[in-house]
C-alpha cells in the first residue's frame, strides 16, 4: 500500500512494550512510506499524543506500563481531534473486545500479527482520517461564507417615498447598500425607457418620414388666472416698459432774399 493521503496522515504513533512486535510494526510502516513515532510504553505514547503535531493515526498495545492501552483510549477520546485507534492485544474474549470499543478503539488487531490483515485495517483507518478532514474542511468553508454573508430575512422597514431600509442600528441607508453589505451582490445604475423619457426628455422627436414632431412628453407650466387686479398690474408694467415718444423741437425755417 502505497498512502495517498494527506501528508498529516503519513505520520503514526506506534506504542507497544514487546521489542519484536515493535520492530515489526516499524518496519511494515516505513516500507508503506510512513513517519513512525515509536515509543514502549503508555506514559510516553500519552506525552507525544498532548503535541500540537501529533500524528492522528495511533497504533496501542492494549498491555504495556505507564498507561494501559484502553486508558489510553479514554485520554484520547477527550481530546478536541480526531484520531483513529488501532488497539492490538492478544485477548479474544467477546468481553474483552466490547471493553476496549467502549474505550474508544476503532478497531482491534489480534496477536500474532498478520501483516495482510495489519495493511487491510490501516487503509480502513487512512480511509475515514481522509473523510473527516474532508467534512470538516467543508464546514470551515460553510461557516466562512456564512460569516460573510448576511441572510436577508424577515420583515424589513423601508421608507414608502424615497425606499430606504432602516438597517438594525436604526440607521437609514440605500437599498443598494443595504443589499451590497449583506450579500455579494453588487448594483450598476441604468435608466429604464421610462425614466428615460419622463426625466430627460428629448427635445424633437422625428418620425421614420424624417418628419419633425412636437415632443410627446413637454413639460408645460399651468396656465396663470387671469384676476382683475393682475390685468390692472399688466398694464401698469406695460406702460413702464414701453417708452414714451420723444418730441424733437421745431427748427425756424430761413427766409429766402428777394
Amino acid at each position: 500500500m502505497s498512502p495517498h493521503a494527506p501528508s498529516t496522515l503519513h505520520h503514526i504513533l506506534v506504542a507497544e512494550d514487546e521489542s519484536v512486535t515493535r520492530m515489526l510494526f516499524i518496519t511494515q510502516l516505513s516500507k508503506l512510506g510512513f513517519s513512525v513515532v515509536a515509543v514502549e510504553n503508555g506514559t510516553q505514547a500519552w506525552k507525544t499524543l498532548q503535541k500540537e503535531d501529533a500524528p492522528r493515526l495511533v497504533i496501542l498495545d492494549w498491555s504495556m506500563p505507564g498507561i494501559d492501552g484502553p486508558t489510553l483510549c479514554s485520554l484520547i477520546r477527550k481530546q478536541k481531534i480526531y484520531r483513529y485507534i488501532l488497539l492490538v492485544t492478544a485477548r479474544s474474549r467477546k468481553e474483552d473486545v466490547i471493553s476496549g470499543l467502549e474505550a474508544g478503539a476503532d478497531d482491534f488487531l489480534t496477536k500474532p500479527v498478520h501483516i495482510g490483515e495489519f495493511h487491510a485495517r490501516l487503509r480502513v483507518g487512512q480511509r475515514l482520517l481522509e473523510l473527516e478532514e474532508t467534512l470538516a474542511s467543508k464546514i470551515n468553508q460553510l461557516s466562512a461564507a456564512l460569516e460573510h454573508v448576511q441572510q436577508l430575512q424577515g420583515m424589513l422597514p423601508i421608507c414608502m417615498h424615497c425606499k430606504r431600509i432602516r438597517n438594525n442600528q436604526q440607521i437609514w441607508e440605500r437599498i443598494e447598500t443595504y443589499i451590497e453589505q449583506r450579500s455579494d451582490a453588487t448594483f450598476s445604475h441604468a435608466l429604464c425607457n421610462e425614466c428615460l423619457e419622463t426625466h430627460y426628455p428629448p427635445e424633437n422627436t422625428y418620425t421614420p418620414d424624417n418628419k419633425k414632431t412636437e415632443n410627446k412628453n413637454p413639460e408645460k407650466k399651468p396656465p396663470e388666472l387671469k384676476t382683475a387686479e393682475n390685468k390692472s398690474l399688466d398694464k401698469k408694467t406695460s406702460a413702464l416698459k414701453t417708452p414714451a415718444p420723444i418730441q424733437m423741437p421745431s427748427m425756424p425755417r430761413k427766409r429766402k432774399r428777394s
